[in-house]
């Protein structure tokens, strides 16, 4: 009986095989798991790199060889007068009715005049890096007579040593390394209202002027742009027949718009002048040409011979187009243009290195003097243009407010927002009453191929 019973007890061998190999396993996994926790950890990867170019059917021929488009001017302006270029100032203004409109609000002397220019009293003036907001600031300045602020002076404070009115303060960083940085502005400078920081930082009576000029807004941090913004929104509500136009990148007014309903600001985006073929190639040139001389009128050696050389270029090299608008970009063409007999990749190359060198000299952006920082924010921007494919038309991609790409320097991986690297480039339009997704262009648009293709590495 008692065999009988031990016998019944017993499990069947297939059991306890199955149990052996249980307890083994778990013996190994023990084992295993010792061995992770002293093992040093490989860098995690928070994101997907994107490695290989994108196919430049997709992205390259839509954008490098399509012509942008023209913009036509007012009926009856005229580009030169006696034998002088019109400014730069004016065939903006001859571009664009809402500058007109602008220019009537801003120098009209009766009531009259006033009342037929509109009720709009908050302009905010936005463009690109290098395309011309300054010298249309400028000419308003000096045809009104108002008070004038220009945010671009504390960098060059910053950059000398110190300022009054602001503190450096970085503004993007990458695995612990600066890219880049931007002036703060200090609580006592911002402290009691518009009124009260125009006379701290220029000694100009608002209640004495007839308005408002601020200039270089996307030169001070995000943070500081964004109070000022809202500073003279209220300057505005209770003066509202004093005119205030504000001047800046996309980037600088966006985060406003998504605090504030556009209806109490008239915004008015900088039209671009396209250059490459005549009349236009031709003013360019000599206002070109008469700035660097000094004088009112272009030397006619100097002018025949920069047109034949602009003209060879463009022929030889028709991604250049995407140059040729007046101010910074256009600048590069003539800068470079002893190098036409390059051929693209070089060219393009050179041109590219030239908006880096100005982006280090004047926006404090990273350059290729400071190897790690550069490698990083190249690697991101990269990514970009391969992630997002441009409208054929537009060059317009929309971004996610969220949207992240991944970075390494060969022994850590970061995540970093699109938006803020963008943004911080001074190598993109921005739109800024898009508050739902970030509206951005490559400037110029050529570019966003040539990192996507890896024409640029």
């Amino acid at each position: 009986m008692s065999e009988d019973l031990t016998k019944d007890r017993r499990l069947p061998k297939s059991i306890r095989w199955i149990l052996l190999f249980g307890a083994v396993i778990a013996a190994l996994a023990g084992a295993v798991k010792a061995v992770i926790e002293v093992w040093p950890k490989p860098p995690s990867i928070p994101c997907k790199r994107l490695d290989r170019p994108a196919d430049p059917g997709a992205i390259g021929n839509s954008t490098r060889t399509a012509q942008p488009a023209r913009c036509s001017l007012e009926r009856g302006f005229e580009l030169w007068r006696d034998g002088k270029p019109a400014a730069l100032a004016e065939v903006f203004i001859a571009a664009s009715p809402e500058l007109r409109q602008l220019e009537s609000r801003l120098l009209s002397k009766t009531k009259a005049a006033t009342k037929a220019a509109g009720t709009v009293s908050l302009y905010f003036v936005h463009a690109p890096a290098g395309s011309g907001k300054t010298p249309l600031m400028d000419y308003f300045r000096e045809k009104s007579g108002f008070a004038f602020v220009d945010l671009g002076v504390y960098r060059n404070e910053l950059k000398a040593g110190s300022s009054k009115w602001a503190a450096r303060e970085t503004e993007l960083r990458l695995i612990e390394k600066e890219v880049s940085w931007q002036p703060k502005l200090t609580a006592s400078a911002l402290e009691g209202g518009l009124e009260a920081f125009v006379k701290r930082v220029t000694g100009s009576n608002l209640k004495s002027s007839k308005g408002l000029l601020i200039d270089n807004l996307d030169e001070v941090h995000p943070d500081s742009s964004l109070q000022l913004l809202n500073s003279i929104k209220q300057y505005s509500i209770a003066n509202p027949k004093r005119v205030i136009v504000v001047a800046g990148r996309g980037e600088a007014f966006r985060d406003y718009f998504v605090q504030n309903e556009l209806r109490s600001v008239q915004e008015i985006r900088l039209p671009t002048l396209y250059v490459a073929d005549d009349p236009m190639l031709t003013w360019y040139v000599d206002d070109y040409v008469a700035y660097k001389s000094g004088s009112s009128t272009p030397d006619p050696a100097r002018r025949s011979e920069l047109l034949n050389a602009l003209r060879g270029l463009i022929k030889g090299h028709p991604f250049t187009r995407h140059f040729m608008y007046p101010g910074a970009l256009g600048n590069f063409a003539i800068e470079n243009v002893r190098y036409s007999d390059q051929n693209d990749r070089r060219l393009e190359a050179l041109m590219f290195q030239t908006l880096i060198d100005r982006n280090k000299r004047t926006h404090n952006r990273p350059a290729k003097d400071d190897d790690i920082s550069w490698k990083l924010y190249k690697d991101a921007l990269i990514q970009i243009a391969r992630r997002y494919k441009p409208n054929a038309e537009t060059g317009v991609f929309l971004v996610g407010t969220e949207d992240v790409v991944c970075v390494t320097d060969g022994q850590s991986f970061a995540e970093v927002n699109v938006g803020r690297v963008l943004m911080r480039s001074g190598l993109v339009d921005l739109t800024p009453v898009n508050v739902r997704y970030l509206e951005f262009m490559f400037w110029p648009r050529n570019l966003h191929a040539l990192l996507a293709t890896g024409a640029l590495e």
